[in-house]
């Protein structure tokens, strides 16, 4: 990666420049959208969302955009921020508040708990013990798999989350001790500047035939800003990379990893669930929430 240096004073963002793919290294990409962080409806989208200090007088006048790997189809931001300036993204814009803020809105509450449970009954059922949640956020997922007896440890880079967490946090993977059964990343991917080497990374951490869950956002037939919807799927600030269903198979595979069923797990809040999973599993649906398995 290059950087692009600010014109002027050093308090404008500094940001890098990707050339190839993140997936499969090629340079050969094509200009999916582009624009300025200023341009409507970009800028109306970004005011709108809470924020600790709002982003938007450092950046209006940044380009981002939106590129597609035409060797495999992966989809990345080409700008995004320098290491120093994501320092200054979670330390001064993405506050506590702002972000339970963001999750209150979103409705991340029932939802996520019973997605959760549901996901720590499929690893026990796979034998799993031990198990790393990467980018776990405020801890909730190591909470619960705490409360079905597996030993659970996460790791998350934003100090307010790690600060406003019930449970212990790491800051990165080299704090962490030992090795696991299972790794969990629940729509990080997505926001990592180099997925491939922190998968490589994850995967020296897992026990022979380990499991990893992997959750992004789908993005397909998303090429730039045409609604809300679309700002948080590939929001420029905070995604950096766009995964397909078939996407992030391809990187998982690239990083030594294979697809496995995910196995149907019940929690019986509502029948009308238990329905949906039920039609789920048959109909074998394309997801961006996958299982993988160590080669």
């Amino acid at each position: 990666m290059s950087a692009v240096r600010p014109k002027s004073a050093s308090s404008k963002p500094m940001f890098a420049v990707r050339e190839r793919c993140i997936s499969c290294g090629s340079d050969r990409s094509v200009e999916l959208s582009w624009g300025h962080f200023g341009d409507q409806p970009l800028r109306g989208f970004i005011e709108s969302d809470p924020w600790g200090e709002n982003p938007m007088p450092a950046i209006e006048h940044d380009k981002w955009a939106l590129h597609e790997c035409l060797d495999c189809g992966q989809k990345q931001h080409r700008y995004i921020l320098s290491s120093e300036w994501n320092e200054i993204r979670f330390s001064k814009w993405m506050s506590e508040d702002a972000i339970r803020q963001f999750e209150a809105q979103h409705g991340m509450g029932m939802t996520s708990a019973v997605d959760h449970v549901q996901h720590v009954l499929r690893l026990k059922g796979l034998g799993v013990r031990r198990v790393l949640d990467f980018g776990c956020g405020f801890g909730h997922f190591l909470e619960m798999c705490r409360l079905f007896g597996l030993d659970a440890v996460g790791v998350d880079r934003s100090n307010a989350r790690r600060s406003g967490a019930n449970v212990s946090i790491f800051v990165d993977l080299e704090e962490v001790p030992g090795e696991f059964d299972a790794i969990t990343m629940f729509e990080v991917l997505e926001h990592l500047d180099d997925p491939l080497r922190m998968l490589a990374a994850l995967r020296s951490r897992l026990k022979p035939g380990g499991i990893m869950i992997v959750e992004v956002p789908d993005t397909s037939g998303v090429k730039g800003f045409a609604s809300r919807e679309d700002y948080y799927k590939i929001h420029p600030l905070d995604h950096n990379n766009a995964f397909t269903p078939e996407t992030l198979v391809g990187i998982m595979r690239r990083a030594g990893f294979t697809p496995i069923a995910k196995k149907p797990a019940f929690v019986a809040t509502s029948l009308e669930r238990v329905a949906k999973d039920i039609a789920k599993a048959a109909l074998k649906q394309r997801s961006s929430q996958r299982y993988f398995q160590m080669l």
